[in-house]
């Protein structure tokens, strides 16, 4: 079943006439509603998964049918019991396709559930559930329900069709919105949660995304982004992210200085530039088998197609010349994680992108995870020439 996530609803716009250098606080309200998912205002982002734990559990109106239950709890309501969802499978020994959402007027699971296809990726078998909406309450204790719709994508990895997974994942889907008019300019303002949490605070990002412009990109509730030539920052009014206020800052900086001091890969990109990349090889088993032979000090770089660090040093990081100058009579190899689960099992590999830089003997030397600077990198593969 498909579950629509509301559509985009007209917001307040509040038109300020200040002038440009004016030191007097300005606060501009802002009415926020849920945004269709799909359209173009969408974050680019979306927070990592918070995996709950599954469990076995007989539900009498599912007798008969495969079934796990877990419960998840959302909002700033925190004592209350979290909400139950149960996944099933429709076939025997197949990946599990029907998710099962706890009513919260009546407490009984709802009678048609949210079903789906499941697909391989990446050699495993996965059960998304894209298009479920649940409801968060932003109520006081001792106060009426006040239901908010939050849309989720859960999901479900397992290596074998008919295995019984330990965690369903859960991340936030949707967002709220708004637009303002400051200056002579309107503007989106963006905000979601950050956490999956369903409460909107102090370190959820938000945007301010100009008509014509990207804006600032991404920033925390808390930090301050730029528009209209100011800096400003959104206060929010109560935990559903439904009311706020745009209150002008004063950072101490220019926008221009601000952006070169949130440029983390700015060294990088100045960086010398190599007249060829690091050479890294391709041919996994060919290559481990000639260093073993020939004793040498071999570089592995563990990725992955979908993961964005590893990209990003491929562009920055191994083009750059004190990178390729340090590689220089070392052996690099490239092994795609996804596709040799054997050796990112030996190796321990937990995240990407993963280095580990072996000697003669093949005995781990230095190993880094994570996006590596040009500095650091440099500094990484000297260690194979001590």
């Amino acid at each position: 079943m498909r579950l629509v996530i509301a559509l985009l609803l007209l917001s307040t716009i509040t038109t300020v006439a200040q002038p440009q250098d004016s030191k007097e606080t300005i606060k501009v309200p802002v009415t926020l509603t849920p945004g269709e998912h799909a359209s173009k205002l969408a974050p680019r982002y979306s927070p990592p998964g918070k995996q709950l734990k599954l469990q076995s559990q007989a539900h009498p109106e599912l007798k008969g049918v495969d079934h796990l239950e877990t419960h998840v709890n959302l909002g700033p309501n925190k004592n209350v019991p979290g909400l139950l969802l149960v996944v099933a499978r429709s076939q025997k020994d197949k990946p599990y396709d029907l998710l099962f959402i706890q009513d919260q007027a009546s407490g009984k699971l709802s009678e048609k559930p949210v079903a789906i296809k499941p697909n391989m990726n990446r050699n495993k078998f996965w059960s998304s559930f894209d298009d479920a909406l649940l409801h968060v309450n932003h109520a006081k204790a001792g106060e009426p329900a006040a239901l908010e719709p939050f849309p989720v994508s859960f999901w479900i990895v397992v290596e074998k069709e008919a295995d019984v997974p330990d965690v369903i994942r859960i991340s936030r889907r949707g967002f709220l919105h708004g637009e303002v008019k400051l200056g002579e300019a309107l503007y989106d303002v963006i905000l979601s949660d950050s956490n999956t949490d369903g409460v909107f605070t102090t370190g959820d990002w938000w945007e301010l995304r100009g008509k014509t412009n990207p804006g600032s990109g991404m920033r925390t509730v808390g930090d301050f982004a730029w528009a209209d030539g100011k800096a400003w920052n959104l206060k929010l009014s109560g935990t559903n992210g439904r009311s706020a206020q745009l209150v002008s800052y004063d950072p101490g900086m220019t926008e221009e200085e601000d952006t070169i001091k949130r440029d983390s890969l700015r060294a990088d990109r100045l960086a010398p530039r190599a007249a060829k990349p690091v050479a890294f090889r391709k041919d996994v088993d060919e290559t481990l088998k000639e260093v073993t032979e020939k004793k040498a000090v071999c570089f592995i770089k563990f990725e992955t197609d979908w993961c964005m660090p590893c990209k990003q040093m491929t562009q920055l990081v191994f083009t750059a010349k004190d990178v390729a100058d340090a590689s220089d009579g070392i052996t690099c190899l490239i092994v795609d994680g996804d596709a040799r689960k054997d050796l990112t099992e030996k190796h321990k590999v937990k995240g990407y992108p993963t280095g580990i830089l072996l000697d003669a003997n093949g005995n781990e030397i230095a190993r880094y995870v994570g996006y590596q600077s040009v500095k650091e990198t440099t500094a990484f593969l000297k260690k194979g020439k001590k």
